[in-house]
């Protein structure tokens, strides 16, 4: 008879201690003019931040912090056999691999879910692409626009629809009443526990700073301003995940895990500091809310999917839908180099070749077969696993 694991689920909470920057595919880029193979290569003078770390830096951080607290983690990697053996059991053999088509084992990690924004009890997630942001009404020739305070998405007719060409494809889409090109697309978030608005500036703060590349001996170079954009949270603001753990994990880790566990991490290309908090939840509640998104963006009664979470599919699925409200966001995760030489743990990591492109977190589409869209997104279970392609 086979074992029935037992799964603990517990709320991960993180707070950054001031500014934060995740890094993307954009970096600093400045040309040497001495260099003919530079001279038409495009140059990077603004880098800005990623909105939310990557759901791979979550579970990197959270493997590291599992062997910190085992007493497990060596800076230096001298790891001996035995050593090898318990790091298998607590965190798995490897870090996440995008290319890998077995299902990964990531050791007492069973899975985490996607990434929240959190603040008393309440949890936030970004409102979907098809939100109107202003409801309008003619008071005789004036047009009155007020903001529309809950989600309020586009309105769908079945019966009205206009065909459209792209690509050699030719399809019938339907009309969108509501979008307005001045207000373009919404980066609100929204209140789960109701569909209640939250303006993106009650949450996050953006930070803008002017700095200039400095050559030998401290001389400023030509053409060497840049820019950085970074963000931080207001209010009381944290970014929060569910974390489900078998519960093969030790005693002692057990143990401070459901004592509201609190520490200091450090991740993004700064390494930003973090406060950590791990308190024990359960399994419903995560569900609840899930439950509770659904009826939010199922209440038009429109056939669509909706992306909880940053979601990589094969191209396809556009194939199976009327039309899409999509943005995308590059992906390259990172992996560890097993070499003798690299003695300190940082100099280990390193980013994979390929450069994925990722639909981001808050796209719709419309379709008249949604389970055969689902089908699309949930046929990778190593990526739903670790928080991507999360979709209802």
């Amino acid at each position: 008879m086979k074992k029935v694991m037992k799964i603990s689920t517990y709320l991960a909470r993180l707070k950054p201690i001031g500014n934060y920057f995740f890094g993307n595919e954009r970096y600093f880029k400045f040309i040497n003019e001495e260099n003919q193979d530079n001279r038409n290569k495009a140059q990077n003078y603004i880098v800005s931040s990623n909105l939310l770390p990557q759901q791979t830096t979550l579970l990197g951080m959270l493997r590291k912090e599992i062997l910190i607290q085992s007493d497990c983690y060596k800076q230096k990697w001298g790891y001996s056999i035995e050593d090898k053996v318990k790091i298998k059991k607590l965190i798995g053999p490897s870090g996440f691999k995008i290319d890998e088509e077995r299902e990964q084992y990531f050791g007492v990690i069973e899975s985490i879910s996607q990434i929240y924004t959190y603040k008393d009890n309440c949890f936030y997630t970004i409102v979907p692409k098809d939100h109107i942001i202003h409801d309008k009404k003619k008071d005789k020739e004036k047009v009155i626009k007020k903001v529309n305070e809950y989600y309020t998405p586009f309105k769908t007719s079945v019966k009205e629809r206009v065909r459209v060409s792209f690509n050699l494809y030719e399809k019938n889409i339907p009309v969108l009443q509501g979008y307005d090109p001045k207000d373009g697309l919404s980066n609100d978030w929204m209140d789960i526990s109701n569909g209640k608005i939250v303006p993106f500036g009650e949450i996050f703060a953006t930070d803008k700073r002017i700095g200039i590349e400095k050559g030998e001996a401290g001389k400023t170079k030509e053409d060497s301003l840049f820019k950085t954009i970074s963000y931080r949270l207001k209010n009381n603001y944290e970014f929060a995940f569910f974390i489900n753990l078998s519960d093969e994990m030790e005693e002692d880790l057990k143990r401070k895990f459901s004592d509201n566990f609190q520490t200091i991490v450090y991740m993004g290309a700064d390494q930003t500091a973090f406060k950590l908090t791990i308190s024990p939840s359960q399994k419903e509640e995560e569900k609840r809310l899930m439950e509770k998104y659904r009826s939010l963006i199922k209440k038009d009664n429109v056939n669509k999917v909706v992306l909880l979470s940053d979601t990589y599919v094969d191209h396809r699925i556009y194939d199976d839908c009327d039309f899409a409200i999509t943005e995308t966001i590059d992906f390259r995760n990172i992996y560890v180099i097993h070499d003798k030489e690299c003695e300190k743990a940082n100099s280990r990591l390193k980013k994979i070749d390929k450069k994925y492109c990722f639909i981001k977190r808050g796209s719709v589409f419309y379709t008249s077969d949604v389970e055969k869209l689902l089908n699309h997104i949930n046929q990778n279970r190593n990526l739903i696993k670790i928080g991507y392609n999360i979709a209802l």
